[in-house]
C-alpha cells in the first residue's frame, strides 16, 4: 500500500511541472482512483469519519469525469495540500494499512 501511496504522489508532485495536457488528466484518474480506493477500504472500520469524507472530497475533486476547473497556480495548491494529506494519513496516522 505504501508503494502505491508514493507512486500517487509522486505523479502528484510531477504535476507541479508543466506537463502536457494528457498527463494531468491521467493525474486525475490517479489521484481519483487512489483516493476512490482508500475511502472504500477504511468506509467499514471508520464509517464516515473527517478522515473519510476528505478522501472522498479529493475523490471527487480529482475526478476525470465531470472536472473541476481551477487556474494552474490554484492546481499547484491543490496538488501540495493533496500530497501532504496522502502522507500524513499513510505514514503519521497509519489509518489504511491492509
Amino acid at each position: 500500500m505504501k508503494s502505491l501511496t508514493l507512486m500517487v504522489c509522486c505523479i502528484l508532485v510531477l504535476g507541479f511541472l508543466p506537463m502536457p495536457y494528457g498527463y494531468y488528466t491521467l493525474l486525475r484518474l490517479c489521484v481519483c482512483g487512489y483516493a476512490g480506493y482508500i475511502f472504500y477500504l477504511r468506509y467499514p472500520q471508520e464509517q464516515l469519519s473527517f478522515v473519510n469524507i476528505l478522501f472522498l472530497f479529493v475523490a471527487l475533486l480529482y475526478n476525470p469525469i465531470i472536472k473541476v476547473g481551477f487556474e494552474r497556480e490554484v492546481w499547484v495548491f491543490i496538488n501540495f495540500i493533496t500530497v501532504l494529506f496522502i502522507l500524513f494519513c499513510v505514514f503519521f496516522a497509519g489509518k489504511d494499512k491492509k
